[in-house]
């Protein structure tokens, strides 16, 4: 699979301007998608998570809509605050992306569903994400926000990237989950 297949679902990727960052995080989506037996398109077709159920939204609109938030909220609070807290936004952006990661695996498609596996339940989607994340190199404060972004992060959110992405990963699931 090739980044730009990966481009043509998700496009948010390209808000990403460090092209090195950029590129090491479309290779760990290509990488574990073809580890599965999934391609790109399937993005479009997973949920963004199993806990809602018939959830419309797709892992891609999820990931799209959160690097667009991130990207909204780092420049905000960059123009904001100026001096006083300055934003990675690529790291704030990848992280948004990458967050999600590690539910290629915890997912499973059986007759056409796709549910919760059991690697998901004994090894949440943030822990899995981690360690993918590590084994590419991605730099360790994508891995920190990526680790703590689920209420397993409680406590542990070291940076205001991580804080952020936490905040606006819950902001959507809590506003899907009451839509229904």
């Amino acid at each position: 699979m090739t980044a730009q297949e990966i481009l043509t679902v998700v496009p948010e990727f390209e808000l990403i301007a460090d092209k090195e960052l950029r590129n090491q995080a479309l290779q760990v989506w290509a990488d574990e998608l073809d580890k599965y037996g999934y391609c790109a398109g399937d993005l479009g077709r997973m949920p963004f998570t199993t806990l809602i159920e018939d959830n419309p939204v797709t892992l891609a609109a999820h990931m799209g809509t959160l690097a667009r938030q991130c990207a909204a909220c780092a420049d905000l609070i960059n123009a904001d605050y100026g001096a006083e807290l300055q934003l990675n936004r690529d790291v704030l952006i990848a992280a948004a992306l990458l967050h999600d990661v590690g539910k290629v695996g915890g997912t499973e498609e059986i007759g056409g569903k796709f549910r919760e596996s059991g690697r998901e339940r004994l090894l949440h989607h943030s822990f899995s994400g981690v360690g993918i994340l590590m084994a590419a190199g991605l730099p360790d404060e994508v891995v920190h926000a990526v680790a703590v972004h689920s209420k397993d992060g409680e406590g542990r959110r070291e940076t205001p990237e991580a804080v952020l992405l936490h905040h606006i990963d819950f902001m959507n699931y809590e506003a899907q989950k009451l839509h229904k």
